[in-house]
Protein backbone atom coordinates (compact mmCIF):
# COMPACT_ATOMS: atom_id res chain seq x y z
CA UNK A 1 0.00 0.00 0.00
CA UNK A 2 0.94 3.33 0.54
CA UNK A 3 2.12 3.43 3.87
CA UNK A 4 5.21 0.96 2.66
CA UNK A 5 6.44 3.30 0.02
CA UNK A 6 8.49 6.53 -0.45
CA UNK A 7 7.03 10.23 0.85
CA UNK A 8 6.32 10.77 -2.70
CA UNK A 9 3.63 8.41 -3.02
CA UNK A 10 1.95 9.66 0.59
CA UNK A 11 2.06 12.99 -0.49
CA UNK A 12 -1.41 14.17 -1.88
CA UNK A 13 -1.88 15.13 -4.66
CA UNK A 14 -4.35 17.63 -6.00
CA UNK A 15 -6.72 15.71 -8.62
CA UNK A 16 -9.55 17.62 -10.71
CA UNK A 17 -11.76 14.88 -11.92
CA UNK A 18 -14.30 13.48 -9.24
CA UNK A 19 -13.67 10.02 -10.71
CA UNK A 20 -10.23 9.44 -9.34
CA UNK A 21 -10.67 11.47 -5.89
CA UNK A 22 -11.12 9.83 -2.79
CA UNK A 23 -14.82 10.86 -1.57
CA UNK A 24 -13.39 12.13 1.75
CA UNK A 25 -10.48 14.54 1.14
CA UNK A 26 -10.67 15.25 -2.87
CA UNK A 27 -7.36 14.24 -2.89
CA UNK A 28 -5.47 10.98 -4.49
CA UNK A 29 -1.71 10.32 -3.58
CA UNK A 30 1.34 10.10 -5.42
CA UNK A 31 1.18 6.55 -6.17
CA UNK A 32 -2.57 6.27 -7.17
CA UNK A 33 -2.11 9.17 -9.66
CA UNK A 34 1.17 7.33 -11.27
CA UNK A 35 -1.29 4.22 -11.73
CA UNK A 36 -3.63 6.48 -13.36
CA UNK A 37 -0.90 7.42 -15.85
CA UNK A 38 0.44 4.14 -16.26
CA UNK A 39 -3.19 3.15 -17.42
CA UNK A 40 -3.23 5.66 -20.32
CA UNK A 41 -0.85 3.83 -22.63
CA UNK A 42 -3.49 0.80 -22.76
CA UNK A 43 -7.04 3.22 -23.76
CA UNK A 44 -8.00 1.88 -27.12
CA UNK A 45 -6.96 3.69 -30.10
CA UNK A 46 -9.09 2.24 -33.09
CA UNK A 47 -6.55 1.55 -36.52
CA UNK A 48 -8.86 4.01 -38.02
CA UNK A 49 -7.91 6.31 -35.40
CA UNK A 50 -4.45 5.79 -35.83
CA UNK A 51 -4.56 5.85 -39.60
CA UNK A 52 -6.17 9.21 -39.31
CA UNK A 53 -2.70 10.33 -36.91
CA UNK A 54 -0.56 9.72 -39.82
CA UNK A 55 -2.80 10.88 -42.23
CA UNK A 56 -2.28 14.17 -39.98
CA UNK A 57 1.59 14.02 -39.72
CA UNK A 58 1.72 13.14 -43.65
CA UNK A 59 -0.23 16.39 -44.33
CA UNK A 60 1.82 18.08 -41.77
CA UNK A 61 5.33 17.11 -43.61
CA UNK A 62 3.43 16.92 -47.75
CA UNK A 63 1.53 20.42 -47.39
CA UNK A 64 4.45 22.40 -47.70
CA UNK A 65 2.98 24.94 -46.04
CA UNK A 66 5.38 24.10 -42.48
CA UNK A 67 8.99 24.75 -42.22
CA UNK A 68 8.98 20.87 -40.65
CA UNK A 69 6.12 18.37 -40.18
CA UNK A 70 5.36 16.28 -36.81
CA UNK A 71 7.98 13.73 -35.95
CA UNK A 72 7.56 10.14 -35.56
CA UNK A 73 8.22 11.69 -31.64
CA UNK A 74 5.14 14.05 -32.20
CA UNK A 75 2.98 11.59 -33.14
CA UNK A 76 3.34 9.49 -30.25
CA UNK A 77 3.23 12.64 -28.08
CA UNK A 78 -0.35 13.25 -29.57
CA UNK A 79 -1.86 10.07 -29.35
CA UNK A 80 -0.85 9.96 -25.72
CA UNK A 81 -2.26 13.64 -25.09
CA UNK A 82 -5.37 12.24 -26.88
CA UNK A 83 -5.60 9.26 -24.83
CA UNK A 84 -4.96 11.18 -21.31
CA UNK A 85 -7.59 13.45 -22.79
CA UNK A 86 -10.38 10.67 -23.83
CA UNK A 87 -9.21 8.90 -20.13
CA UNK A 88 -10.60 11.94 -18.35
CA UNK A 89 -13.73 12.36 -19.87
CA UNK A 90 -14.34 8.82 -19.37
CA UNK A 91 -14.23 8.01 -23.00
CA UNK A 92 -13.62 4.19 -23.64
CA UNK A 93 -11.35 4.52 -26.35
CA UNK A 94 -9.92 7.60 -28.10
CA UNK A 95 -12.20 9.42 -30.51
CA UNK A 96 -11.76 11.67 -32.99
CA UNK A 97 -12.84 14.30 -31.16
CA UNK A 98 -10.45 14.06 -28.57
CA UNK A 99 -6.75 14.14 -30.64
CA UNK A 100 -8.53 17.55 -32.04
CA UNK A 101 -8.88 18.67 -28.69
CA UNK A 102 -5.22 18.23 -28.13
CA UNK A 103 -3.34 18.78 -31.21
CA UNK A 104 -2.62 22.50 -31.09
CA UNK A 105 -1.39 22.02 -27.75
CA UNK A 106 1.01 19.17 -28.20
CA UNK A 107 1.97 19.86 -31.42
CA UNK A 108 1.77 23.76 -32.37
CA UNK A 109 4.74 25.02 -31.56
CA UNK A 110 6.23 22.67 -34.42
CA UNK A 111 3.69 23.53 -37.07
CA UNK A 112 5.92 27.10 -38.01
CA UNK A 113 4.91 28.42 -41.50
CA UNK A 114 7.07 28.01 -44.30
CA UNK A 115 7.24 31.60 -45.51
CA UNK A 116 8.42 34.01 -43.02
CA UNK A 117 5.49 36.30 -44.19
CA UNK A 118 3.14 34.01 -43.35
CA UNK A 119 1.60 35.42 -39.96
CA UNK A 120 -0.14 32.45 -38.89
CA UNK A 121 -0.16 31.11 -35.26
CA UNK A 122 0.02 27.67 -34.39
CA UNK A 123 -3.11 27.42 -33.21
CA UNK A 124 -4.06 29.02 -36.87
CA UNK A 125 -1.93 26.38 -38.00
CA UNK A 126 -3.00 23.53 -36.13
CA UNK A 127 -6.77 24.04 -37.42
CA UNK A 128 -5.68 24.57 -40.78
CA UNK A 129 -3.78 20.80 -40.50
CA UNK A 130 -7.15 19.45 -39.00
CA UNK A 131 -9.32 20.56 -41.65
CA UNK A 132 -7.03 19.34 -44.34
CA UNK A 133 -7.38 16.00 -43.00
CA UNK A 134 -10.89 13.81 -43.41
CA UNK A 135 -12.17 12.41 -40.10
CA UNK A 136 -12.60 8.81 -40.12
Amino acid sequence: GDRAAGPACRRPVCWASSRFVDDHHGLATGCQLVALQRRIPELHASDALLDYVQALARASRDSGQHQAGLSPRAVISLLRAAQAWAFLHGHAGVLPEDLQAVLASVVGHRLRPRDAQDARRPLEMAAALLKSVPIP
